[in-house]
């Protein structure tokens, strides 16, 4: 579908940026427009729950691909430090590591890769 000019706006940058970027084939105007649409989409509140739910999911699946390995090492004592503890993933890395093996290691640097919401799903789990 082809989109309608409603509107034209003039960016001033200096003559200099305009030489270079016509030097370096960079157009101006899709490149304030691609960055205008980037910016539209950063602000519109409901992209920006959509992404933390997917990543906040991916850590979920990534938590429960864990599940073998969770119960075959944290048994009660383990479970009471890790309530006790308010920062959980360090504490939940030093636990695991002892006892992965590589396929499962490899799950679980993903797990650590999702930082903030690892760290919430542990919270949720060893309140």
């Amino acid at each position: 579908m082809v989109e309608k000019k409603v509107c034209r706006i003039s960016v001033r940058v200096p003559q200099s940026w305009v030489k270079t970027l016509k030097e370096r084939n960079i157009p101006i105007s899709h490149t304030c427009r691609s960055a205008l649409y980037q910016q539209l989409n950063q602000s519109d509140p409901v992209l920006q729950n959509t992404g933390k739910l997917r990543s906040k999911q991916r850590a979920a699946s990534l938590y429960h691909a864990l599940t073998p390995v969770r119960v075959r090492t944290i048994d009660g004592n383990l479970a009471q430090n890790l309530t006790v503890h308010t920062v959980k993933l360090p504490l939940f890395r030093s636990i695991l590591m002892k006892t992965c093996d590589p396929g499962e290691l490899s799950v679980l640097a993903e797990f650590l890769d999702q930082g903030e919401y690892a760290e919430e799903l542990l919270q949720d789990a060893f309140i």
